[in-house]
């Protein structure tokens, strides 16, 4: 008996990237309860959502390889094999992303200072958006080649692309808002938090670049 991802990708290769997009987005939500713990001090919910990013992103890794090892060479698409292993390698970067950053809060007792509650949350809020957002387009690969990238489909995919380039570019601005505010911050918060706060906002923020990368990749898969 045949397993079966291959009866997958016999009746398309992008159901399984779908499969590890649909993972990928549990990684990327348990991203606010994690900050929710933070800020409340919970130690014990933080431990264990860590653990839970790491043991979700290891999934996410497995059906990368799985992805990677059985995709046919001689498969036949609308576009190229190495096109679509990059979708995926883009596609893998926000699990991967959301474990950088659990394992930056796992380095130490790391304080939420409340004055920088709001920009942070609304920098969260805007990442996990993008995210969303790139999931969406990436249920519409399946559409798009069983059209062979018919021109009404194409269209509506590019609206989509444009809205999360758009998204993504306010989301770099919200870095920046939380990044000042942490900063003006400087003399109630201890070298160490301040330093870690500040990667965490670059890898929040590179949560929306991943998101806003595969968007480019599809446009350029398009475009062929």
């Amino acid at each position: 008996m045949k397993p079966a991802w291959l009866k997958l990708f016999r009746k398309s290769p992008f159901k399984p990237l779908l499969n590890h997009m649909k993972k990928s987005i549990e990684v990327v939500e348990l991203l606010k309860p994690l900050f929710e713990y933070v800020l409340e001090g919970k130690k014990e919910e933080i431990e264990k959502t860590v653990e839970e990013i790491y043991k979700k992103e290891h999934e996410c890794d497995v059906l990368k390889n799985e992805i990677r090892d059985h995709l046919p060479r001689t498969l036949f698409m609308p576009v190229s094999r190495e096109d679509f292993l990059r979708y995926l390698h883009e596609q893998d970067g926000l699990p991967d992303r959301v474990e950088d950053i659990a394992v930056l809060i796992s380095l130490k007792d790391l304080k939420f200072p409340p004055e920088f509650k709001e920009e942070f949350f609304i920098l969260l809020e805007k990442s996990i958006e993008c995210a969303k957002l790139a999931y969406q387009i990436t249920e519409k690969l399946d559409e798009l080649m069983e059209t062979s990238f018919g021109e009404k489909e194409v269209k509506e995919v590019h609206q989509m692309i444009d809205k999360l380039s758009e998204l993504e570019w306010r989301t770099d601005k919200k870095a920046y808002l939380a990044a000042k505010k942490l900063f003006s911050l400087e003399d109630k918060i201890s070298p160490g938090d301040l330093v870690l706060w500040f990667n965490i906002i670059h890898e929040v923020a590179g949560i929306a670049d991943h998101a806003d990368s595969l968007g480019k990749a599809l446009r350029l898969m398009t475009a062929k």
